[in-house]
């Protein structure tokens, strides 16, 4: 899902979901992660892209192998996406999305893309954008429907996610003050009203999702429905399973906090917290350092050290399986002490850059590989200096998805430079190199 980022002319939000990618093979000085940050770069440069998400939507992964074949196919799509703008008159696209298909959304200023699309597919969906005259009447329907709507609901928050295209939000405003023609409703603790691909339950409790296709009375139905009454079956359910399952896997793992993906149903939520308390018998698991867990309907992934996500019919023997690699507590804890005695070792360097590790979702071992890289980095480039306005080098994992869409928007971008901590040697240099100049060479 994309980061709301920006609200457009028709106050559609774009939901976000980034991350860095990983480096191609030991001793390569090629890296997917640093290939995606020079190409999107170059794209704000030539275009005027502002904002670049790899599978945005996505809640089907698997596993970490799959977080980086997603990576490398976001970065088949925007290396295909350079060569088609350039065809590309007086694009008026600022939002790109890499997703499974085409899709205007968000206004007349973003559009999701399939990371597979040839660059004349890619072209021609580009060129065949609406009028002026078009995009003006498109908009003028969207906010006289919103002014019909808006008074009706109280005054309360109203826009579409960007998983649905532009004319299917206005066929869901259409819906929605139809539904609302006959009188008006009281919504019972709703912040918002989200029109969605499908009704369904959103990550915000005080987000009501109507799905754009219903039927009015359906709509009708959707708006008269009681925060509390949905929520308070989920309350209880949270409840059963902390009396069932919660207190045995925190005193045998340690676990901060367990919980369940949204997508969930109350019987799936306690099947995968079942399935869990068995497998935290196993005593490697209990050597592990465990954060947040997530039960999941799809994925049974790791994020950083702590993080996990198990999918919820997971049996108990495979979830030992899964995370029997995780390092122990006493193998983080001397990473995490090596890590900190090699960032003193970087301070007030000759490169005038601080150097720090993504808080976020950075395995120990990598934060320690990354200064590794930069003290070598410091020995061999003695005569380097960082160029204005780069002052922070920040390590990221380039195989964490969302730390990848993070690095390619984050705020920061301008004066950080991002880097993949997975990289070789080679390849750190190679990067890193771009960013300042060789003053005993001149260059």
């Amino acid at each position: 899902m994309f980061h709301r980022l920006l609200i457009f002319l028709i106050s559609c939000s774009f939901f976000g979901l980034l991350i860095p990618s990983p480096s191609l093979g030991a001793g390569s000085d090629a890296n997917i992660f640093h290939e995606l940050l020079n190409t999107k770069r170059s794209l704000e440069k030539r275009f005027g892209l502002t904002t670049l998400e790899c599978f945005p939507f996505i809640n089907k992964i698997g596993s970490n192998q799959g977080e980086i074949d997603l990576i490398q196919k976001c970065l088949k799509s925007v290396k295909t996406l350079e060569e088609a703008v350039s065809q590309v008159e007086d694009s008026p696209y600022r939002v790109v999305g890499v997703g499974s298909g085409f899709l205007r959304t968000g206004g007349f200023q973003t559009v999701h893309i399939p990371w597979d699309a040839s660059a004349k597919a890619l072209a021609e969906f580009l060129n065949a954008r609406p009028s002026p005259e078009e995009q003006s009447d498109f908009l003028d329907k969207i906010f006289a429907l919103k002014k019909t709507i808006l008074p009706k609901l109280g005054g309360i928050s109203l826009y579409c996610n960007q998983q649905i295209s532009n004319e299917n939000c206005l066929r869901g405003y259409e819906g929605l003050a139809e539904a609302l023609a006959l009188k008006d409703v009281n919504l019972k603790k709703w912040r918002s009203v989200v029109l969605t691909a499908e009704s369904k339950r959103l990550k915000d409790a005080y987000a009501l999702s109507i799905g754009f296709s219903e039927s009015p009375a359906v709509m009708r139905q959707r708006l008269e429905s009681d925060l509390n009454e949905i929520w308070s079956s989920r309350r209880k359910m949270f409840a059963a399973m902390e009396e069932r399952y919660g207190k045995t896997i925190r005193s045998r793992l340690g676990v901060v906090k367990i919980f369940c993906n949204v997508s969930l149903s109350n019987e799936e939520c306690l099947q995968g917290a079942g399935n869990l308390a068995q497998a935290s018998t196993d005593p490697v698991l209990q050597s592990q350092h465990w954060g947040e867990v997530e039960i999941d309907r799809f994925n049974t992934m790791m994020f950083g050290d702590f993080d996990v996500t198990v999918g919820f019919d997971l049996p108990p023997e495979e979830i030992v399986k899964a995370f029997s690699g995780r390092p122990a507590r006493k193998k983080i804890t001397a990473d995490q002490s090596l890590a900190k005695k090699l960032e003193g070792y970087t301070k007030n360097n000759s490169t005038k850059l601080r150097i720090v590790c993504d808080l976020e979702g950075l395995h120990a071992d990598l934060c320690v590989k990354g200064f590794q890289n930069f003290i070598k980095f410091l020995k061999k480039n003695r005569e380097f200096r960082a160029d204005l306005p780069w002052t922070e080098l920040m390590f990221v994992d380039g195989n964490n998805r969302r730390r990848v869409n993070f690095a390619l928007n984050s705020s920061a971008r301008e004066s950080y430079i991002y880097i993949d901590a997975n990289s070789s040697y080679e390849a750190f240099e190679k990067y890193l190199m771009a960013f300042g100049t060789d003053e005993a060479s001149g260059g």
